[in-house]
């Protein structure tokens, strides 16, 4: 009698260069920018641990959120990304971006 082999699928993880990821976050803040008609601070940064983002100024919370939503839309298209949106009051306006999923703190245990 056969013996059946057993079909094993190899799954490689993607790597997203830090590059790709810098060109994907200033081309959403750009056209958030421009479609709220507010400036956009200086360089993407990486403030607070957990947040990815550029800081923003002269705008509502609100709309910070919604800028949030659509950067991290055009970030979560990368491969091996997996963000949701994120703002924080900072000094000088308001940081706008995500945070990564595969970043995010985690409690074990009760």
């Amino acid at each position: 009698m056969a013996t059946a082999k057993k079909a094993t699928t190899r799954v490689s993880a993607d790597v997203v260069s830090a590059a790709d990821l810098a060109k994907s976050i200033d081309g959403a803040i750009t056209r958030a920018a421009t479609q709220f008609n507010v400036p956009s601070g200086g360089p993407s940064l990486s403030l607070r641990w957990e947040i990815v983002g550029r800081i923003m100024k002269n705008m509502e919370p609100a709309q910070a959120l919604d800028i949030a939503g659509q950067v991290t839309k055009a970030v979560n298209r990368l491969p091996g990304i997996d963000a949701q949106p994120a703002i924080s009051r900072v000094k000088g306006g308001i940081l706008v971006g995500f945070i990564e999923r595969s970043q995010m703190p985690r409690s074990f245990g009760e």
